[in-house]
């Protein structure tokens, strides 16, 4: 007698793990695609602001503090309010794999971009609560993108909004800092209609993210709390949230940057910077004019006109959207677009009554707009079609082509980015490091050198009198130097030499736009204030 054994019927099991694969095969290729976007970035900008990248003053202090904790150096630094220490996390991580400086500080901006992505995509939603949610994020990412090349073309003091964001020092935690509280905020605000119980987990990542990014920088104060705060209130004033998620969500983040700010206390003997070089009440209409001429100088090019209209016209549809979402009760996309349509007002209007002058200050005017763009899909919630429809292979098909295309065009030029030598520099540097000597500096003029040399202590910072110049730099290394040549270029100031010392005194050696004043045994003294 033969016994058939017949197969049990399909479970349910079986449609939950193809969409389960069909989720990790969406927010794998929004990462891949988000990856190569980021590398187009990088690479025009290494291209067109290599200086603003790789020997900008400003754009430094990660790669020195890098090295100076490797090379266990005593610490004593003198900072700004900003402490950059995620950025500076991040490039001692990538550091490690040995590429040297000026491939680090590229890998560096890529990574920036990729972070960018991440933080957008938590911005975007929950594909078990949102449509589409990839496609959203993959689309703000890409205006984003698309503001940083247009912006890229500008000069140091030019209007660097989005472009500011590749640097390892203009931000970028903070920036990725702001998103990502935005990205659970709204994803609690997602869940909140439907529940009474506020997720604790969402909560303590929105207190973590407002404590480290206030920590590292107070500017997230500004850029993040105060504005989401008022949105969360305008939302309840609204009628379209409830007190219960509102008055939660605005406790997380005003309990982390409450801590963010406790935290620098101890490290305060480590900030030397004066408040009233930040807050300037008085001269706001110098503020206002400084930054409406920084934008007028940006609309003169063909790019820079093209970025100021494209962020007026994501703004724009922010303002729309909000007003759209609002009228449909849709709670979380209108915190998301009210975000990004009143951070920038909120930004502008705050620093041009402090009296600020700095353009960085500005980010949040692009990147705060196209994260509007991650609640488009929302307006069409549509069924998911299957995944072998040849339409979908299709439209895969030419977007993967098209990244193979961009791809083939970047990582050439980024290659060749990294692999390029700025031979004025590594003139100074290759003679800095076999002199086994200590030499100084003006700030904008012995910053990379001190950077890419192999003992940043070998050169320090002073001002034209030979006083140290106490600004993002390590006071430990100038406690005692024995400083026996000078380095000058085209940015130094005419040194004052101390009595007894002239310039004519040293032999000098060329090395293109630098100059290297060798006082062989001689002793400069050095000041401190």
């Amino acid at each position: 007698m033969t016994t058939t054994h017949t197969r049990a019927p399909t479970t349910s099991s079986s449609p939950s793990r193809q969409a389960r694969r069909r989720a990790i095969l969406h927010e794998a290729g929004g990462y891949a695609l988000a990856a190569v976007l980021a590398l187009v970035v990088t690479a025009q900008l290494a291209t067109t602001q290599a200086w603003m990248m790789f020997a900008d003053g400003d754009s430094l202090i990660t790669v020195l503090l890098t090295k100076s904790l490797v090379a266990g150096h005593a610490q004593d630094w003198a900072m700004s309010p900003v402490l950059f220490i995620p950025e500076t996390a991040v490039y001692a991580a990538l550091s490690t794999l040995g590429l040297g400086v000026r491939a680090t500080l590229m890998l560096n901006a890529w990574v920036n971009f990729v972070a960018l992505y991440a933080a957008i995509r938590v911005v975007s939603g929950s594909r078990r609560r949102v449509s589409h949610p990839v496609r959203g994020a993959l689309l703000a990412f890409s205006a984003f993108c698309l503001l940083a090349v247009l912006n890229s073309g500008e000069g140091r003091d030019g209007f660097h909004l989005a472009s500011a964001f590749g640097l390892t020092t203009y931000y970028s935690a903070t920036v990725v800092g702001v998103i990502l509280t935005s990205g659970i905020t709204r994803r609690v605000l997602d869940r909140a209609p439907s529940s009474r119980r506020i997720p604790v987990l969402a909560l303590t990542g929105i207190t973590l993210a407002s404590a480290v990014s206030t920590l590292t920088n107070p500017l997230f104060a500004a850029w993040g709390t105060v504005p989401l705060v008022v949105v969360l209130l305008l939302l309840r004033a609204g009628g379209i949230s409830a007190w219960r998620p509102v008055l939660f969500l605005a406790v997380a983040t005003v309990a982390g940057t409450a801590l963010g700010m406790a935290a620098r206390v101890p490290l305060s003997p480590w900030i030397v910077a004066d408040a009233r070089l930040y807050v300037r009440a008085g001269h706001w209409a110098a503020s206002f004019v400084r930054y409406a001429g920084l934008a007028v100088e940006s609309a003169a090019s063909l790019p820079g006109a093209g970025f100021l209209l494209l962020t007026a016209a994501m703004w724009g549809i922010s303002c729309a959207l909000t007003a759209r979402f609002f009228r449909r009760g849709m709670t979380a996309p209108a915190f998301v677009t009210g975000s990004a349509a009143l951070v920038p007002v909120v930004v502008v209007i705050g620093m041009v009554t402090l009296g600020t002058d700095g353009i960085r200050y500005l980010q949040p005017v692009a990147f705060m707009p196209p994260l509007a763009l991650v609640t488009i899909p929302t307006l069409r919630r549509q069924e998911e079609r299957n995944l072998d429809s040849p339409r979908k292979w299709w439209r895969a098909g030419a977007i993967g082509m098209a990244a193979i295309v961009a791809l083939g065009w970047s990582l050439p030029r980024a290659i060749s980015e990294a692999r390029a030598t700025d031979v004025d520099l590594a003139c100074v540097v290759d003679w800095v490091d076999s002199s086994d000597r200590v030499g100084a500096g003006q700030f904008w003029t012995v910053r990379a050198p001190q950077a890419y040399a192999r003992d940043p202590a070998s050169l320090i910072q002073v001002d034209h009198q030979f006083a140290v110049y106490e600004w993002l730099t390590n006071r430990a290394d100038s406690a005692s130097p024995r400083v026996t040549f000078v380095i000058t270029d085209g940015m130094s100031s005419p040194f004052e030499y101390p009595d007894g010392v002239s310039e004519s005194d040293a032999s000098t050696l060329s090395c293109g736009r630098y100059t290297i004043h060798d006082f062989g045994d001689r002793r400069i003294p050095i000041t401190h204030r």
